[in-house]
Parts: C-alpha cells; sequence; structure tokens
C-alpha cells in the first residue's frame, strides 16, 4: 500500500527516467491500473512495465499519436488477457519475440491464437529491461526531452 504522494512520487521518477511527460506516464499507470488490474502484481511491477514501454516508444522513434495509438490497444489488450495481433510498436513485438525465442513473423499467428497472453508481455518487457535501458541510455537525449523533463520538475511543485 502507498500513499497518493508516494505513487505520484514513483510515476515522476519513472517518467523523468524515461524522457516521457509525467500526465502521460501517469495516464498510462492509471489506465492500465484500471483495465489490466489482474495482469500486474503491484503498483512497482506496474510502474516498471509503463517505464520500459515509454522507453521502447523512444527507441522506436515512435510519434506521439502512435504513442497514444499503441498505448490505447496494448491496455486493451493487457485488459482482455491476450494481444490479438493488433499493430503494436516494432520494438515491442520484437521483444516478445526475442522472449518467446521465435522468429518475429510468427508472433502475429500466435496473438491470432491467443497464445500472446498479457502475462507473456510482461513477462517479456521485464525480463528485457536490462536490454531496453542499455538500447535507451545509448540514445543522445533531445532538446523535446530535455524540456519534457524540465516541465515535470515544473508541475512537481503542482503534484
Amino acid at each position: 500500500l502507498q500513499t497518493t504522494e508516494g505513487l505520484q512520487s514513483m510515476i515522476m521518477a519513472s517518467a523523468n527516467r524515461s524522457r516521457a511527460a509525467y500526465q502521460t506516464t501517469a495516464d498510462a499507470v492509471s489506465k492500465m491500473g484500471i483495465m489490466a488490474k489482474d495482469a500486474f502484481g503491484s503498483n512497482d511491477e506496474l510502474i516498471k512495465f509503463t517505464e520500459l514501454i515509454n522507453k521502447q516508444f523512444t527507441i522506436a522513434g515512435t510519434s506521439a499519436a502512435g504513442v497514444d495509438a499503441a498505448m490505447l490497444q496494448l491496455t486493451q489488450a493487457m485488459a482482455s488477457g491476450v494481444l490479438r495481433g493488433e499493430e503494436q510498436a516494432p520494438t515491442i513485438i520484437q521483444t516478445i519475440a526475442d522472449y518467446l525465442d521465435v522468429p518475429i513473423g510468427q508472433i502475429r499467428a500466435m496473438a491470432q491464437e491467443g497464445q500472446i497472453t498479457s502475462t507473456v508481455v510482461k513477462n517479456a518487457m521485464l525480463a528485457s529491461a536490462d536490454e531496453i535501458n542499455a538500447k535507451f541510455e545509448s540514445m543522445p537525449m533531445t532538446f523535446s526531452q530535455v524540456w519534457t523533463i524540465a516541465k515535470n520538475v515544473d508541475r512537481k511543485s503542482v503534484v
């Protein structure tokens, strides 16, 4: 159990580590927590998952609109318990393929057959944390990301 302030602080730290906007990250954690609550064992696990997803979007160069669409699809898939072949960020699909040790081309068929469960997606992301973090950290920070973190710091006084 955490206080609201403690949870907000965890989300803020995660947003800053992933160079993402606090509000976007908080919204993603909230929606995923409400819609897919059975997929996660704790708020900490949910926030780590969301942070890794944010980093995957950055690695893939996903636009803001693309992030919103992919996050909605991912949240719905996690809530339903299975990924059904929706278009996700390519890096997320690759992470799942690597985790399952299958060719990326096989993932769509597996998803359509209901074999890509929310547990598989979660475990794939969490098991790949070191690799995702290494790729992410090797990327230079953009001016836009610096500005996002600056806005997060300014927002902290509001939160």
